[in-house]
């Protein structure tokens, strides 16, 4: 249920797997323009780096269509 709303949601599935809700949710947030402090605050990292690293991933599949890109630009 989690990979269907999760392509539906115009994630790649390529990239992200049903564990990954994390990384996308935070990676969607960073795109929307959401302050880095906030994101990792909300996640409870204590630094940036960790998002950098292990979490910032390319959201939106080459294929989605235009309903999910607007959808994961807001």
């Amino acid at each position: 249920m989690v990979r269907t709303v999760m392509q539906l949601s115009g994630l790649d599935l390529t990239v992200f797997k049903a564990h990954s809700t994390r990384a996308a949710s935070t990676s969607a947030a960073k795109r929307a323009q959401v302050p880095i402090q906030d994101i990792i605050d909300r996640a409870g990292w204590s630094s940036a780096q960790t998002f950098a690293t292990f979490y910032k991933r390319e959201i939106v599949s080459p294929n989605a269509n235009s309903f999910a890109r607007a959808v994961l630009q807001q």
